[in-house]
């Protein structure tokens, strides 16, 4: 996996075949269709490992906060972070061949609806007649957010300031929520 994020990183997604990534990791081609198939399967394992560590090491974050508006400000800084990843613009190499490949766009769409449900648990504030429909569509909005943003930094790195698109994300989100501020 270090092989493959690293011919990622430096190449893009037209980097990742089966030899370089041998060849970077100093086994034979054959080990590593023997543990990912083929290269749709292993590009499905590195879109698993770019994120859900990311994802679980927030979830694990928010768990240990307090209540209210201190845990929704501690859970968008966590998201905000996530974000500054240097790993985390990766997986945006691989979304647009994603969107062409059935196998690996529904294991990516598994992914999102995962990556949402880790969202709607941080969300763990008073409900305020909030329901779980609705905490869902917050937590889409937010991801979708955050991925809209990570783009803008990275398209413009030395102009776009992330600081207050993300004070007005948890602001909407807090009021969406039903948070107290």
């Amino acid at each position: 996996m270090d092989a493959a994020k690293s011919l990622l990183r430096d190449g893009g997604f037209e980097a990742l075949r089966l030899e370089a990534i041998a060849r970077e990791a100093g086994v034979n081609k054959a080990m590593i269709r023997y543990y990912f198939g083929d290269k749709a399967g292993l590009v499905g394992a590195l879109v698993d490992d770019l994120l859900h560590g990311a994802t679980e090491g927030l979830v694990a974050n928010a768990e240990t906060l307090p209540g209210g508006g201190d845990r929704l400000h501690a859970y968008i800084q966590g998201t905000r972070e996530l974000m500054e990843m240097p790993g985390f613009m990766d997986f945006f190499d691989v979304l647009p061949h994603a969107l062409r490949d059935g196998a690996l766009r529904g294991r990516i769409a598994e992914l999102y609806e995962w990556y949402r449900e880790m969202n709607t648990r941080c969300f763990d504030l008073p409900q305020n007649g909030i329901d779980d429909r609705q905490r869902a569509a917050v937590a889409a909005l937010v991801v979708a957010a955050v991925d809209g943003l990570a783009i803008q930094a990275a398209l413009a790195p030395e102009t776009f300031d992330v600081a207050p698109a993300f004070a007005a994300l948890e602001a909407a989100v807090g009021y969406l929520l039903g948070s107290p501020s």
